[in-house]
């Protein structure tokens, strides 16, 4: 292989994937409870991104489903999580009620309404918690095809399309310290020598 065929390799590795356009961002992720809706098309992939930050560590958890806040499925879904790189983390089909789908990252407690057997069963199942980043969901209805590579996420079922409830919960715990300064058990004074 000569130089030129190397060096334009080495070019066509080092680039990433573009990423995806989204129906909606959820921002910074904190601890809380949110849920989005939007319409998508029969055998559409539909792409909604959040950002991971850096306070996110030990005993932080976060789940997100396409089961809406009073725990009701909607229509068959199947969820796969990407990394800002393209690069697939994990993906589910089922994992929630009925046909709902569910990942679940991290230490901390799931909200126990959201796994068939009603319990904090699936707390954790999809991994560790979530590096510090952003991250890009894709959401079809069932058959779809989560490639591990390049946001490559093809939708080849036969459904008709509806309307998609996507819900997260997360939880972060409190840095170390601030329960002291929020009890006013911490308060700083110097005396002034007159």
């Amino acid at each position: 292989m000569n130089k030129i065929a190397l060096i334009a390799l080495a070019s066509i590795a080092g680039v990433a994937s573009a990423q995806p356009a989204t129906v909606a961002d959820f921002g910074t992720i904190n601890s809380a409870e949110s849920s989005i809706s939007f319409d998508i098309a029969a055998n559409e992939v539909a792409w909604v991104s959040f950002t991971v930050g850096a306070d996110f560590g030990a005993g932080s958890f976060f789940e997100i489903s396409t089961v809406d806040l009073v725990g009701a499925g909607n229509i068959d879904t199947e969820l796969g999580l990407y990394d800002a790189a393209g690069n697939l983390v994990a993906n589910d089909d089922d994992g929630a009620f009925a046909t709902a789908s569910l990942l679940s990252f991290g230490d901390g407690s799931g909200r126990d309404d959201l796994d068939e057997a009603g319990s904090a069963a699936t707390a954790g199942q999809d991994g560790a918690v979530l590096a510090a980043g952003t991250y890009f969901l894709a959401i079809g209805e069932f058959n779809v095809d989560f490639n591990p590579t390049a946001f490559d996420v093809v939708s080849t079922g036969a459904d008709t399309g509806g309307t998609i409830v996507l819900t997260y919960f997360s939880s972060i715990p409190s840095p170390a310290g601030l329960g002291l300064l929020a009890a006013g058990g911490l308060v700083a004074t110097r005396r002034r020598r007159a």
